[in-house]
């Protein structure tokens, strides 16, 4: 996972730390799927990187994502799981604000026209 990857997690986990997240990587003989979730030692260490960050008054992404590549600990570990063929629903967690919000931006930024229109 990348240290944007576990940054998004730990704001998960926040929340509600039973949050996971599933990271998904296509190859040519099929998918390789993890499910992951911080570690204890992990969401702790984030902890005190955003700490940090507000007593520095830096960028708090820049500096924690610094802080994660220099780290020594273990931020996420793997839960075991199985896929199935078996329908699902799907569940989305994220508040309307968070949507509406990421929704607002995408179209503001201009890509919008270029994604949705057919070529």
């Amino acid at each position: 996972m990348s240290s944007t990857d576990i940054c998004q997690l730990f704001g998960c986990a926040c929340q509600n730390r039973h949050s996971f997240g599933i990271v998904i990587s296509p190859r040519r003989d099929g998918l390789k799927m993890l499910c992951v979730h911080l570690t204890k030692a992990g969401f702790e260490e984030m902890k005190k990187f955003y700490m940090e960050a507000s007593c520095f008054q830096v960028s708090p992404a820049e500096y924690v994502k610094r802080r994660i590549h220099e780290s020594t600990t273990k931020f996420y570990c793997q839960i075991p799981f199985v896929t199935s063929d078996q329908p699902c629903h799907v569940v989305d967690l994220r508040t309307s604000e968070e949507i509406i919000h990421q929704l607002g931006t995408f179209i503001r930024s201009g890509e919008a026209d270029v994604c949705w229109v057919p070529r």
